[in-house]
């Protein structure tokens, strides 16, 4: 089994993410997920935590010292990238003559 690296604790101590040989624990809201790889899409995130369809939420990513900065579905993210604690979403609103 490999080691789990929890990136909150990580950019709370100020500590470099290790960038192989580890599983990454974040968090989407309230749910504490595991990947496997460095990087992941927003897209992944959002299948991941079961925010299904992906394209109804906001992705966040969360940063030490209270920096977001948005996601889109298709970039890639650097679960190893110093100080990302966390991951934040919100449902998009339905807007009215939108198809």
């Amino acid at each position: 089994m490999a080691n789990i690296v929890d990136i909150e604790e990580f950019a709370k101590d100020g500590k470099e993410v290790p960038t192989h040989g580890v599983e990454y624990r974040f968090k989407v809201g309230n749910k504490l997920l595991i990947w496997s790889e460095p990087t992941i899409t927003g897209k992944q995130i959002l299948e991941l935590a079961q925010l299904i369809p992906v394209t109804q939420y906001q992705l966040n990513q969360k940063f030490k010292h209270g920096v977001v900065e948005p996601i889109e579905l298709t970039e890639v993210v650097e679960l190893t990238r110093k100080g990302l604690e966390r991951f934040t979403y919100m449902k998009l609103d339905q807007t009215e003559g939108s198809k």
